[in-house]
């Protein structure tokens, strides 16, 4: 039976109806009911606004014509925006519903409201008091009893970290993969290929580069450190072994490059830098490095060791051979300077006997100098140290000059020469190298003829080309001799007569010619003498040169007197007193002597002479400074300067000229050649 309801009860049920808006006479059991639904609604929206601050997120509700009715607390919390501005506003006049994706979609929540469908997590970018927020939207529309549209209900979240992370994280993923990818062309280009040991296993894990590099099949697989260091060339394993062992122990870094026979029966050489990795216990767990074939590379590096190697014998090789041609040929120029003066000496006439004991002399100067000259031309041109100038040559008016200089020796062989080509004949070659290939060819033809025997020069034209033979009616040659024509020193058996030679001139016109574009070739039987053919490319005949008139200083220098002054500077008193006696044959010049470079500027700048003949090591200077200095001076800068120096290399004569000398002449000097064009310099 049901307890009668006390005066109070009645009061307080009362009182709660009236809270609720309702009339105190509705049974009192369906009041109980109401109100106790009341409060489980109480408790659920009470739940759900802790479940939405729990969250983070911001609950919102609207009507049909989307009104905002109601938004919860957390939606300040979230955005900055007091609730009360949004409470009866339509959804799309709030910028919170109608801003745009973070992509620059035209997607807005206003717009997708419209629909009056549901849809979850949509993506917005929308500006608030508290900066730009990325803000994930979801929301599901409301019906009526009677099915008709009541509005939206929906959830909002900042979302603005997690989407900020994902696009970090993915803007990493890209430099990841981009990092990776670079790496791949970077290894690929270099060959470079990853190992990692793992000390626990003795395991090697290759990568496909490795593999490639180890000349192993597959793309991936493990070996074992045993099997890679037994594949190392056992004069390097060693090595190897204590260096991988070495870092192993202090974890520290190896870097070793070593031989190895690959699967493929291949050796290569392989370069391995790595570095050992430490486990928990700070101790060596793995070694991870880089694996390289370094094969063409180390082959490299050998040729350019030979290189440098055969660079730096080169130049010792010249520098001996310029000390050797400069010591040499210092003797040389007294030997053959004072025979020569003597041979021509008229006050002081040698007898017969004495003049062929003084030409026996000037001849062994003379081979002994051909033999120093055919040594540093064959030297140079074997070193490639020689320049030509390839030009318009009369061939006929060089024949002609050799022919001139080549007679002495056809008159002691009693050897008949030919007379040179009367009509030009312009061909394109190196005037001195030019000169040498005659000079050896013609002086052979005489060496190697008979007594009473002739020179035959022969000139023919082909197409675009002149071809020179040059016979003798020597003894000729076999077959077998002709095949070591060309060879260095190889005299077919001539040294056991008694003719000159060296066994080079044919080897170093051979080279001249091969380097002027010419050919040199030899036809000969025995018992019918030989011919050698020069064949030159031909050249079309240069224009004459235009008359000039003689320098102002020249026509001063003339107009003072008939004497002519030349300073010398020698510190070799050997050379200083054959020059003397050679300016004694001309009482028209007058010699100055200075035995030094201080000297030498000294008088240069009070004589102001007509000629300064200069040697090219001197006590307290060299030729090229001295030059320098007097060419910087405007006091001595018009002077005529000649390099007078037992150096012949061709470097030296180079800088010579290009340091501002007027010319580069050789001793031992040719004492007729030398009056000539002093003669010719101080006309």
């Amino acid at each position: 039976m049901a307890a009668t309801p006390s005066p109070h009860d009645d009061a307080h049920r009362r009182a709660r109806l009236q809270a609720l808006g309702l009339s105190d006479e509705i049974d009192a059991r369906t009041v109980d009911g109401l109100l106790d639904l009341v409060q489980g609604l109480r408790a659920n929206d009470a739940r759900l606004a802790d479940f939405a601050r729990a969250s983070g997120d911001w609950l919102w509700e609207t009507d049909a014509a989307l009104n905002f009715i109601w938004l919860s607390d957390t939606f300040s919390a979230s955005t900055g925006e007091p609730v009360g501005n949004l409470i009866g506003r339509n959804l799309g006049q709030c910028h919170l519903f109608t801003a745009a994706a973070p992509d620059n979609s035209t997607t807005t929540v206003a717009a997708l409201l419209q629909q009056r469908t549901a849809f979850t997590r949509v993506l917005t970018l929308l500006p608030t008091s508290r900066g730009k927020l990325k803000v994930s939207h979801s929301a599901v529309p409301t019906f009526d009893a009677d099915g008709r549209f009541a509005g939206y209900r929906g959830t909002a979240r900042d979302v603005t970290a997690q989407v900020d992370a994902e696009v970090q994280a993915r803007a990493q993923a890209v430099l990841l993969r981009q990092s990776e990818e670079r790496w791949d062309m970077a290894a690929q280009a270099t060959g470079m290929g990853i190992a990692e040991l793992d000390l626990a296993s003795g395991a090697m894990q290759l990568d496909a580069r490795a593999r490639i590099n180890h000349g192993m099949p597959g793309t991936s697989g493990t070996i074992t450190l045993l099997d890679w260091l037994s594949a190392i060339h056992p004069d390097e394993r060693p090595a190897v072994r204590d260096a991988v062992s070495t870092a192993i122990a202090e974890c520290g870094r190896v870097e070793v490059r070593y031989r190895m026979t690959g699967l493929d029966g291949l050796e290569r050489v392989l370069e391995i830098i790595a570095r050992a990795a430490p486990g928990p216990d700070g101790r060596t767990q793995s070694v991870v490095g880089t694996c390289r074939d370094v094969t063409q590379q180390v082959a490299h590096e050998q040729l350019l060791r030979d290189k440098e190697g055969a660079e730096r014998a080169n130049r010792a090789k010249s520098e001996f051979l310029s000390r050797m041609s400069h010591e040499l040929r210092t003797p040389l120029n007294g030997i053959l300077g004072f025979t020569q003066l003597m041979a021509l000496d008229r006050v002081h006439p040698l007898a017969p006997d004495q003049q062929r004991r003084l030409d026996s002399v000037h001849r062994a100067g003379r081979h002994l100098l051909g033999l120093i000259n055919d040594v540093l031309d064959l030297a140079r041109i074997e070193s490639e140290d020689f320049s030509l100038k390839l030009e318009a040559v009369d061939l006929s008016a060089a024949l002609d000059a050799c022919l001139s200089l080549i007679v002495p020796l056809a008159r002691d062989s009693h050897v008949m020469l030919p007379a040179p080509p009367a009509a030009p004949c312009w061909v394109q070659a190196d005037r001195r190298g030019l000169d040498q290939v005659l000079m050896n060819l013609l002086s052979n033809a005489i060496k190697y003829n008979r007594a009473g025997g002739r020179v035959g020069v022969t000139l023919s034209n082909a197409v675009g080309r002149v071809h020179l033979a040059i016979q003798d009616e020597g003894a000729g040659l076999t077959a077998a001799q002709q095949a070591r024509l060309f060879q260095h020193f190889d005299r077919l058996g001539a040294e056991a007569s008694r003719v000159e030679g060296t066994g080079l001139g044919l080897v170093i016109s051979l080279d001249l010619a091969r380097a002027m574009g010419a050919e040199l070739q030899a036809h000969s039987q025995p018992g019918a003498g030989s011919t050698f053919t020069l064949s030159l490319p031909v050249a079309a005949a240069p224009q004459a040169d235009t008359p000039t008139l003689a320098a102002p200083q020249d026509a001063q220098h003339a107009a003072a007197g008939p004497q002519r002054s030349v300073l010398y500077i020698e510190d070799e008193r050997l050379n200083v007193v054959l020059m003397e006696e050679l300016f004694r044959t001309r009482p028209e010049w007058a010699l100055s002597i200075a035995e030094d470079g201080a000297e030498g500027l000294q008088l240069a700048r009070e004589l102001r002479p007509h000629l300064v003949l200069i040697d090219m090591n001197l006590p307290d200077t060299n030729g090229l400074a001295l030059i320098r200095t007097l060419r910087s001076d405007p006091g001595t800068l018009p002077l005529r300067c000649i390099a007078l120096s037992a150096d012949a290399m061709s470097e030296q004569i180079e800088a010579a000229l290009a340091a501002g000398f007027d010319d580069y002449w050789t001793k031992p000097i040719d004492v007729p050649r030398m009056l000539q064009e002093l003669s010719r310099r101080l006309a």
